[in-house]
């Protein structure tokens, strides 16, 4: 999994959001649209005296589960939530009012930001999934063409008895620590193990005159 690659599936997650847009949204727009044309026909009925087109409104939408609160100006025709609930449970972001005619009615959000919760929820997960999926991922290769590597390579560079090669996979020759892999490989260590090479060889000749000076003196 390489930075471009993560960079190209963020990219195509965050067009494909962008593209299908919000559907919560889309359904919160639909209802307003759909009261404010059902209040427009109610409310703004000729013909009728005061009493009488009130008691139409009551017959419309007391049947409504969705009506909150009607109110025709400062009179409170219907009610599904008693004040305490009303004003402790329900937030502006819970309802909207539509207002035509003298009347007023309060409609119910409460299920659309339930499936708006539902789906940021859902999509959290998803992310959270897709996260750990390239972390798991990603920490394999990083340990693999990284982690290992500078191990390999800290070792050689600082402890005078270590050797060991670096392992340069050829689909990574062009990644920058595998180029420093190739100059460990190629130069440092074949000039490291000739110098060590050539201290044991001085150690080994030190020893001879010793022994040769020790069997003199006997």
């Amino acid at each position: 999994v390489s930075t471009i690659a993560v960079t190209a599936i963020l990219a195509v997650l965050i067009i494909f959001a962008f593209t299908l847009g919000d559907p919560v949204e889309s359904s919160l727009n639909e209802r307003k649209d759909y009261y404010r044309d059902l209040s427009a026909r109610v409310f703004g009925m000729v013909g009728y005296d005061e009493e009488s087109k009130k008691e139409i409104v009551e017959n419309v939408f007391s049947g409504d589960t969705r009506i909150l609160r009607l109110y025709q100006r400062d009179k409170l025709l219907i009610s599904r939530v008693t004040e305490e609930d009303w004003s402790l449970k329900y937030s502006s972001e819970d309802y909207f009012e539509v207002q035509n005619g003298g009347f007023t009615i309060f409609v119910s959000a409460v299920d659309i930001n339930k499936n708006r919760a539902q789906n940021s929820m859902m999509i959290f997960a998803v992310i959270i999934v897709l996260v750990f999926g390239l972390m798991l991922i990603y920490t394999k290769h990083f340990v693999q063409t990284i982690s290992d590597i500078l191990f390999i390579l800290l070792r050689g560079f600082k402890e005078k008895g270590y050797s060991l090669q670096v392992k340069i996979p050829k689909v990574y020759t062009d990644h920058e620590i595998f180029q420093l892999s190739v100059f460990y490989n190629d130069k440092f260590l074949p000039a490291k193990l000739k110098r060590l090479h050539k201290e044991k060889a001085k150690m080994k000749s030190q020893l001879s005159m010793d022994d040769l000076i020790k069997f003199k003196k006997k």
